[in-house]
C-alpha cells in the first residue's frame, strides 16, 4: 500500500492541481467553451451559477491520486505522461457514457475525451520531476 501523505505525495499533488487548474480553465474554460455553448440549453448551470469550488476539489482530488499512484518506476518526465496517459483513458472514457444519456454531439464527446485523456497526461508529465525531487 503506498503511502498517501508523505510530503513527496502532496508536493507532487501540489504540483499536478496548478497543471489541473490552468489546463481546464484554458482548454475547457477557454478554447472549447463556444463548442459547449452550441449544446442544448438547460444542458450546463447558467452562467454566474458554475461551482467552480466542487471543479477545484476534483482537481485536488485526482492530483492526489496520481501523484499516490506514483510508484517508484516513475522516475522521467515520459514515463509520468504515460501514467498520466492511461489515467486519462479512465477519467475521460466518462465522456463517452455522457453521449449515451445526454444530448451531446458526437463531435463534442470525442474532443472532451481527448482534452480530458490529455490532462492527466500534462499533469503526469509536469509531476514526475517534483515527485523525483521530493521523493521520500
Amino acid at each position: 500500500m503506498p503511502k498517501l501523505f508523505t510530503k513527496s505525495v502532496l508536493m507532487t499533488a501540489l504540483a499536478g492541481f496548478v497543471v489541473f487548474s490552468l489546463y481546464g480553465f484554458i482548454v475547457h474554460g477557454i478554447l472549447l467553451q463556444d463548442m459547449y455553448a452550441s449544446l442544448p440549453q438547460g444542458l450546463w448551470r447558467p452562467e454566474g451559477e458554475e461551482k467552480m469550488l466542487w471543479i477545484l476539489i476534483a482537481y485536488a482530488l485526482m492530483a492526489w491520486v496520481l501523484a499516490a499512484l506514483r510508484p517508484a518506476d516513475v522516475t522521467t518526465s515520459m514515463v509520468g505522461f504515460q501514467r498520466g496517459l492511461l489515467l486519462g483513458v479512465f477519467l475521460g472514457s466518462v465522456n463517452f457514457i455522457f453521449y449515451a444519456i445526454q444530448p451531446w454531439t458526437l463531435e463534442v464527446t470525442l474532443v472532451a475525451f481527448a482534452a480530458d485523456v490529455f490532462m492527466p497526461a500534462v499533469a503526469g508529465l509536469v509531476m514526475a520531476p517534483v515527485a523525483a525531487r521530493f521523493s521520500d
